[in-house]
């Protein structure tokens, strides 16, 4: 049979816990007293000062704070800062239980409140509530994050190609009788187009939420990238042949990586699917790689329009403007970053307007990288 201490030793070991106590035995008492049912002491600090510099430097599970603390600054103005700022549960341990005093306390926020000589089964406990809490509410947290996301990609990103849609179609049906042969294939290749959109799009959304709910596997492998690229590129030649834009993949045959090729294959698919959207007719695209440490360094260069420096850090929001003109597929390239960094690479975007853009990322060459 497993011993009840034992279990307790399992549940607590490896949580980091910031005491902060002005009263030296207290704080030897209670450090004492969390070692011994496997806890992690961080540091053991006497201010409300210092522990807002000890938070923020070593980012502990939970910090158990004391209310009257030397200085200009006290345990719930300090819980406040914690919360706002950090992010970390703060449980309160004092002697006082005033009325007033309690109410100021909830303001800041707490995950507990313990008085006063308090026993062992009672500290853990809280402990444990508090950590169990703060998981939940940061669980809620990236829950809220994630709807806002989807009803912003549904507003925006699919919205403005449905709009395009509604009004060719409508043009179309009210001249119907009137149109032209020349008029009509236009419009058609309009709608062809905007469909066209909507399918990708529509495929990054089902992508996006499979990955945001933790039902995409991951299987990273060694991965050719040239002919990886080379499917891409076949993959996309029907739109850039239509603007009459050249297609080049200069990655070498011998250069590997390691990366869950579907995952590579879209990042790759949006990445070329937003060059050819915004080059010029005639223009280019081109894919190479290049050797940078235990890293491969991707880049996909077109010489198109360009992006203005201001827009280039909200080219990963959904909705966001890529040039003044055009509203682009932020979500795809804020699916592309996702699955970069998924299989442990880094995403950058150099441009100039005019002359075109480039977006490079790194994905490791093995498995050990």
């Amino acid at each position: 049979m497993i011993r009840s201490s034992t279990v307790e030793k399992v549940i607590t070991t490896g949580k980091r816990i910031l005491i902060v106590e002005d009263e030296a035995i207290s704080a030897l008492c209670l450090e004492k007293m969390l070692l011994q049912r496997g806890y992690e002491v961080v540091s053991v600090v006497s201010t409300a000062e210092a522990a807002i510099v000890r938070t923020e430097e070593l980012r502990p599970d939970l910090v158990l704070m004391d209310i009257f603390l030397p200085g200009k600054m006290d345990g719930i103005q300090a819980s406040r800062f914690i919360h706002d700022h950090c992010h970390i549960p703060v449980v309160f341990l004092t002697a006082y239980a005033q009325d007033s005093l309690v109410e100021l306390a909830i303001e800041a926020g707490p995950f507990g409140y313990l008085l006063k000589p308090y026993q062992e089964p009672e500290l853990y406990a809280t402990i444990e509530i508090a950590l169990l809490k703060h998981r939940s509410a940061t669980y809620l947290r990236e829950l809220n994050a994630t709807r806002d996301k989807f009803f912003s990609i549904i507003a925006h990103d699919l919205r403005h190609p449905l709009a395009a849609l509604f009004q060719t179609t409508g043009i179309l049906k009210d001249r119907l009788q009137r149109v032209s042969a020349q008029e009509l294939a236009f419009f058609l290749e309009q709608i062809h187009d905007t469909a066209q959109t909507l399918h990708h799009l529509t495929e990054n959304l089902l992508e996006w939420a499979r990955l945001q709910g933790d039902r995409m596997t991951f299987r990273p492998a060694k991965t050719n990238l040239a002919a990886l690229v080379d499917y891409a590129l076949a993959i996309g030649q029907g739109s850039a042949q239509h603007k009459r834009i050249g297609l080049l993949n200069t990655v070498g045959r011998d250069q590997w990586v390691w990366a869950d090729a579907d995952m590579l294959l879209s990042a790759v698919n949006n990445l070329l699917s937003n060059a050819v959207k915004f080059s010029h007719a005639d223009g280019r695209v081109t894919v190479s790689a290049r050797p940078a440490g235990a890293y491969l360094e991707v880049s996909v260069l077109d010489d198109g329009v360009g992006i203005e420096a201001q827009f280039i850090d909200r080219l990963f929001h959904s909705g966001s403007p890529v040039t003044q003109q055009e509203w682009g597929t932020g979500f795809g390239l804020m699916l592309t970053k996702e699955f970069v960094a998924r299989n442990g690479g880094q995403l950058s975007v150099t441009s100039t307007v005019g002359k075109g853009t480039r977006v490079t990322f790194t994905l490791p060459v093995s498995e050990s990288a």
